[in-house]
């Protein structure tokens, strides 16, 4: 079987993206201590920042380490069911809808978000350890 770019001299599509366990194994990111926290029901962690700063990159990272986790994307404008599974992950939870965060906050399940909006006061009232990582701390401006 030829593939599909070998006349160019290329193994796949250069302009293509990554899959997710590619992401995940291209990601330079320590999130150990994040994932020894995850042993709590109680405990959330909260990636906050801009688009393309490692919001998705940190919870794919984690997502390796965890292979019973539930894990949800959730598009622009879409919704979608909130995942099973210990940690539950949830890339894009501004998109969340308000009965979703008030069902899985209360939850006694670890918590993984990536967000654009902080939760900390939120998930704090419905008695969860909080954990902010602001991604794009430090981060280089000519990335």
């Amino acid at each position: 079987m030829e593939l599909p770019f070998a006349h160019l001299n290329l193994r796949r599509n250069p302009f293509g993206e990554l899959t997710e366990a590619e992401r995940a194994a291209l990601a330079i990111v320590d999130v150990s201590q994040i994932a020894q926290a995850l042993s709590d029901p109680n405990y959330a962690v909260q990636f906050v920042g801009e688009k393309g700063y490692g919001k998705t990159t940190h919870l794919l990272s984690l997502r390796t380490m965890f292979p019973d986790a539930g894990y949800v994307h959730i598009p622009e404008g879409e919704t979608r069911p909130v995942p099973g599974g210990c940690p539950v992950m949830i890339d894009e939870a501004q998109r969340l809808t308000w009965w979703q965060r008030r069902k899985l906050f209360s939850s006694e399940v670890p918590l993984v978000l990536g967000t654009h909006k902080d939760y900390a006061s939120s998930l704090k009232r419905y008695g969860r350890k909080v954990e902010t990582v602001y991604v794009g701390d430090g981060t280089s401006t000519d990335r």
